[in-house]
């Protein structure tokens, strides 16, 4: 009898009975959407290649954010990638390329729950400003050290607002505080409203407009638009 090749899931790993499967998934992933999403890939995995794991993720963010107008970005599922696969560490070498690199079970359990918080928040209060494409709003998925990149050599007060890649249910406002600095400020969206802590102190502000608009260091939404035209457009207020 010819042996059936190999998996393209990149599964290097017997494959457990249908109840240890199912105990395993329990325990690394805490939602179901988590679970049923990774149940679709394939038959009992402990494993999955990143470039087929990208394009399950594409596909579940436009069916679950309910729109088509912003798919995640190659920037954006470069970033969530090297979290689902940093936690793998001990399973690729550095000559894999990144589609060839694999995710474990328990990583993508772990940064499932980064992922599932960014679709959330789009769909409870950021999906209008999601799909706000001129100018982009909301920048994706971005690492703080990206975000460096592209603001350090912009003007005082440009700024960007971005998903973390590393605390579920938060933003980060990525701005030039001064000359060649670039900070960042945490920006939690897990509440009713949006809740900045500032030196212990924590404001809260019902929406992200209220926020960016009120806080007088952001100027100049990346890469140049004065913050009261994103808001207002050409219907700036007297």
């Amino acid at each position: 009898m010819t042996p059936p090749p190999p998996s393209p899931l990149g599964n290097k790993i017997a494959r457990p009975s249908a109840d240890e499967f199912e105990k395993m998934l329990h325990d690394n992933v805490t939602d179901e959407g988590g679970r049923r999403l990774w149940r679709g890939i394939g038959d009992r995995l402990l494993s999955v290649r990143w470039g087929v794991l990208q394009k399950v993720l594409q596909q579940f963010f436009v069916r679950a954010t309910q729109q088509d107008t912003r798919p995640l970005s190659a920037m954006d599922l470069n970033t969530l990638g090297w979290g689902f696969i940093s936690n793998s560490a001990a399973h690729n070498t550095g000559s894999q390329s990144m589609d060839d690199r694999v995710v474990t079970l328990d990583s993508f359990g772990r940064q499932w729950f980064i992922f599932s918080s960014i679709v959330h928040s789009i769909n409870s209060k950021l999906r209008y400003l999601w799909v706000q494409l001129n100018p982009i709003v909301i920048h994706g998925v971005l690492s703080s050290k990206r975000a460096i990149s592209l603001l350090q050599h912009r003007k005082p007060g440009t700024f960007l607002l971005r998903f973390s890649e590393t605390r579920p249910g938060h933003m980060s406002v990525s701005y030039v505080a001064r000359p060649g600095f670039v900070q960042h400020t945490r920006i939690d969206t897990r509440g009713n409203g949006y809740q900045i802590d500032v030196n212990g102190r924590v404001l809260t502000y019902d929406s992200l407009e209220e926020f960016v608009l009120l806080c007088r260091p952001l100027l100049t939404l990346y890469p140049d638009t004065p913050k009261e035209r994103v808001f207002f457009g050409d219907e700036l207020p007297a």
